[in-house]
């Protein structure tokens, strides 16, 4: 009867033991969630407040050419896609909540980079640096 009785105790330690390492992982992984809710609430933040990001969408819905936009409209353009391809990374690293990105952007970046241009000003950009260093790179040889 010792044993048995034992036993039990031992079982009903086991099941607190258990039920304890649950709840942790259970909390461990709530605040990781609610770290990156965080994290992207202040990107949205930061995002919405931004002018030059603002000024960027403009210069985009303008429909000119990559070589016809002064060079205050590049450096803005050049802002707002370094502030989604921040987005982009902490999306990647889970810095920040995907669904409440889906949630406050929608469709709104891919229709930027299909519909509003950026595809075209990303590529001219591309070309553009590609030839500033190539001239560089001869230097190095």
């Amino acid at each position: 009867m010792a044993s048995f009785q034992m036993t039990a105790e031992v079982a009903v330690l086991a099941l607190i033991w258990l039920t304890g390492v649950a709840i942790a992982v259970a909390q461990i992984l709530h605040s990781r969630k609610l770290a990156r809710q965080k994290a992207t609430l202040a990107f949205m933040r930061d995002y919405t407040s931004a002018k030059r990001a603002d000024d960027g969408f403009t210069a985009l819905r303008s429909g000119k050419p990559w070589n016809e936009l002064s060079p205050g409209e590049k450096a803005d353009i050049h802002y707002l896609f370094n502030m989604f391809e921040g987005l982009g990374i902490g999306l990647r690293e889970g810095i920040y909540d995907a669904e409440m990105t889906r949630s406050y952007f929608g469709d709104e970046i891919s229709n930027i980079y299909y519909i509003g241009g950026a595809k075209q000003i990303i590529y001219a950009i591309r070309a553009e640096d590609k030839e500033r260093h190539a001239g560089s790179r001869k230097l190095h040889q």
